[in-house]
């Protein structure tokens, strides 16, 4: 408490200084008007003696008169330009500070808007859910996802066997596909669904669905493995 005490007591009395360095001008032209009256008072009792010097003595006065005041401006220059120089330094420290705050934010800023639009990405994808039902022997594929358009879907078997499943259908949130495993097909240990379609953001992607049986049901392990389709090629292709 005292010491907060203390410290509004000295701003109060620094309020009274003058800023910026100038009472070091202010100083300076009160010593050289009481040193120029005190030459000039002395000038004024001894004019005689004064006026009768040769004129090398009467140089030596002026230059004991005047070379104490240059050199006084010598220091006081040499002083204020000490202080212009730390303003300048903390000037340019400030601004220091003022633009690595600026590059933190823009960082932060991309950041941000780097994480919002993966969000958006991902909201405007699908998300499918395999099933197997072992007594009817049939897939159900749903989206839980975002809808999707343009929908080529096709079943793969292990030994490369392909039954197509969709040519161009859309698929909107919440539907389901059924898909029976037709007899023969070559699904024994492992089965793959690939989807191609077009987002809600225009963009094509590729999923595949990989599942492998297990035990006496068919459990499906599905693994994403998202692409943009080939520039220029269509989907479907």
């Amino acid at each position: 408490m005292d010491e907060q005490i203390d410290g509004e007591g000295q701003g109060e009395r620094r309020q009274g200084w003058p800023k910026n360095g100038t009472w070091k001008l202010w100083a300076g032209c009160v010593v050289t008007i009481f040193w120029l009256v005190g030459a000039g008072w002395l000038a004024y009792w001894r004019w005689c003696d004064l006026v009768a010097l040769p004129l090398n003595a009467l140089g030596d006065f002026f230059a004991g008169v005047f070379a104490p005041l240059a050199f006084l401006w010598l220091v006081l220059g040499y002083l204020q330009q000490g202080e212009e120089l730390r303003l300048s330094t903390e000037a340019l420290q400030l601004q220091a500070r003022e633009l690595n705050d600026s590059v933190q934010q823009q960082r932060d800023l991309v950041e941000l808007t780097r994480e919002q639009a993966l969000r958006i990405e991902r909201a405007a994808r699908p998300r499918f859910r395999v099933a197997w039902s072992l007594e009817g022997g049939c897939f159900s594929i749903a989206n839980t996802g975002a809808g999707i358009n343009d929908v080529f879907a096709k079943m793969i078997g292990a030994g490369g066997m392909e039954i197509d499943i969709a040519g161009g259908s859309p698929m909107p949130n919440g539907e389901t596909w059924t898909i029976v495993l037709p007899a023969g097909f070559d699904s024994d240990e492992s089965l793959r669904f690939e989807f191609k379609y077009r987002d809600t953001l225009g963009k094509d992607l590729v999923t595949t669905l990989l599942g492998r049986r297990t035990g006496h049901s068919m459990g499906v392990d599905w693994l994403w493995s998202e692409e943009a389709a080939k520039e220029g090629a269509s989907l479907g292709v």
